[in-house]
């Protein structure tokens, strides 16, 4: 399976973000400069990493109509997601994005959508994917829908772009997982 996939995977097994895209591909920037990049940290402060490949490689590159094209280091790939800026999140020198990738590949139903954190670094990048039953309490308060089994698993889904945008910058502030991915030759 694809790298990014199987990190979404894995996340869907614990229970994602999900919901229909918020963004199009002409919404995506340039967050991630292209190149090489491989895994070499996990900042995990409450202990809930498990299976983590320290130096995978992946090749980031951008298409022409914005999105981001992943390819790991055995050649599979491209993965299609979308970057896009989150404005008014405090503490993020090198900026904040949501990155959106559609998961409607076999994964869970056409038209759905994964949603995470870029935090945006000189060198690199972190990833964060927020859980849905660890940030209840966070999207309580932003209308989402902690909704019905996806792989055995809760789902939190948002009802409009402002309420999901508002629920990130609250899971930006929180401790989270972090895979840290850092520019490689």
């Amino acid at each position: 399976m694809k790298f990014f996939l199987t990190i979404i995977g894995a996340m869907l097994l614990t229970g994602c973000w999900t919901g229909t895209p918020f963004y199009s591909a002409n919404e995506g920037v340039a967050a991630i400069p292209a190149g090489n990049y491989r895994v070499r940290a996990v900042v995990d402060p409450v202990g809930t990493d498990r299976d983590t490949q320290i130096g995978q490689l992946l090749r980031v590159s951008y298409r022409d109509d914005g999105s981001l094209s992943i390819v790991d280091g055995d050649g599979d790939g491209p993965e299609h997601v979308i970057i896009v800026p989150l404005a008014d999140v405090p503490g993020f020198a090198g900026g904040i994005h949501v990155i959106q990738a559609d998961l409607g590949q076999g994964i869970a139903p056409v038209g759905t959508a994964v949603y995470g954190l870029i935090n945006v670094f000189d060198g690199g990048y972190q990833l964060a994917l927020p859980q849905c039953d660890g940030t209840r309490r966070i999207v309580a308060g932003h209308r989402a829908t902690v909704s019905g089994m996806l792989m055995g698993h809760r789902q939190c889904a948002f009802p409009d772009r402002a309420s999901f945008e508002a629920a990130m910058r609250a899971f930006a502030q929180d401790p989270i997982r972090w895979t840290e991915y850092r520019r490689s030759s």
